[in-house]
């Protein structure tokens, strides 16, 4: 298993293009993102109820790990975290490229119309980039 962090730039790029390469079937491409996709809402979800406790707190309330998406997300809008990375990944879908323009605008969008959990810096940043 790679460990990505701490790795700059350039080598996410390479490991990105790699997974890209025409030898992919695009069907398991599509499949291995969707699944990356369904891991980071599924561990999102998961991570919402102990977000900012310190692990001394999280292993106090969950001795046995935190388990179970909290009923009461399945009704609620999706938050900043999980918001963020699936327009990434929408906007990546739909260019070869990223569109800075393209992703700002849903993120505008998505402030306006939810924002559960955007944090000060976001807002205003999104704010700026409104008008």
């Amino acid at each position: 298993m790679r460990h990505y962090c701490g790795m700059g730039t350039q080598t996410l790029e390479r490991i990105v293009d790699e997974a890209a390469q025409p030898s992919v079937d695009p069907e398991l491409l599509e499949n291995r993102y969707r699944g990356v996709i369904l891991g980071a809402a599924a561990g999102n979800c998961l991570g919402i109820p102990v977000e900012g406790q310190s692990a001394s707190a999280i292993r106090r309330h969950y001795p046995d790990g935190v388990r179970d998406i909290d009923p009461a997300e399945h009704e609620r809008a999706w938050d900043d975290d999980l918001a963020q990375t699936v327009l990434v990944a929408e906007t990546l879908i739909e260019d070869e490229e990223m569109d800075p323009d393209r992703l700002a605008a849903r993120l505008v969008g998505w402030s306006r119309d939810n924002g559960r959990g955007i944090g000060v810096l976001t807002r205003q940043v999104l704010g700026e980039i409104a008008g």
